[in-house]
């Protein structure tokens, strides 16, 4: 289990307690340095437990990510830092209700949208489940009553969206290299039983030195038994089969091996296959 069973857990606790670590403070779950302060006198945050922050290295709608280094062992990681706040209402949107707002010219945060029926948690407990080589590795989890902290193996170099943006496509070597590692990778998934459902060059890590992949971001992984179809929309409209754009009942497996067909088409050519017009139409 994730949260090891506690419902009224008091503020700062930790999801997961760390073995023989008997000397630290319950009351809060990530040391605070008394010399570190913001230009405002307040203390600013540089260590979750046993993790010192260090440079931001991205940013995403709900959250942004720091490396970060243990403080015993100077293993290096990469902390995804997300806000209560707006985690619910930003980062699972349904695929439906972008495209309706595309329509309707509405903001992201307008009134209407249904964040769909899971979140962190969910990314939570599957990213503990899976463990392969091209797969990011979730080593820790605390929380406080503001924000969320996902500790992950730290990789180098970047998004696989950048890599192909800069060279405006792959050659066809490099192309197979880094396309075989992402089908080993979900091949695993689906042997879990788990299907991704967001997959796209910028939920790819690739560090272009030794060509190594690493599958990120669980948070719309859907648990898919024989015989269930998903309904939930989701997904990156340029990425997402049609029978999802549709939102109709589909296997997420398929869905998940389309969206590998559209990525191998981007890396391939720099561009992507299908946009979508003013009227939400796909073209």
């Amino acid at each position: 289990t994730v949260r090891d069973g506690h419902t009224n857990s008091p503020e700062h606790k930790r999801i997961s307690q760390i073995a023989g670590d008997k000397e630290r403070d319950s009351k809060r779950n990530s040391a605070i340095s008394t010399a570190s302060t913001t230009a405002s006198g307040r203390k600013r945050k540089t260590y979750i437990g046993h993790w010192q922050l260090g440079k931001t290295i991205g940013k995403g709608g709900c959250s942004r990510v720091r490396a970060v280094r243990h403080r015993h062992t100077r293993q290096y990681g990469a902390v995804k830092i997300i806000a209560r706040s707006t985690a619910e209402s930003t980062r699972a949107q349904s695929l439906a209700n972008l495209i309706e707002s595309s329509k309707a010219n509405a903001s992201p945060t307008a009134t209407g949208f249904k964040p769909i029926p899971y979140g962190l948690e969910r990314e939570i407990a599957v990213m503990k489940l899976l463990e392969h080589d091209n797969i990011v590795k979730l080593f820790d989890v605390w929380e406080n009553s503001n924000e969320l902290y996902l500790i992950m193996e730290y990789v180098e170099g970047g998004e696989l969206f950048h890599f192909v943006e800069q060279r405006k496509g792959l050659h066809e070597d490099e192309t197979v290299i880094i396309f075989r590692q992402i089908i080993a990778a979900l091949l695993y998934c689906h042997r879990m039983h788990i299907c991704h459902r967001d997959l796209k060059p910028e939920n790819i890590l690739l560090d272009p030195t030794s060509m190594t992949v690493k599958l990120i971001d669980f948070g719309m992984a859907a648990l898919q038994t024989d015989g269930r179809l998903l309904s939930t929309p989701c997904g990156s409209p340029h990425y997402a089969a049609p029978e999802v754009v549709s939102s109709k009942p589909y296997d997420g497996k398929q869905a998940d091996v389309w969206s590998c067909g559209v990525i191998l088409y981007v890396m391939l050519t720099g561009t992507t296959p299908y946009n979508y017009g003013q009227e939400g139409d796909i073209r």
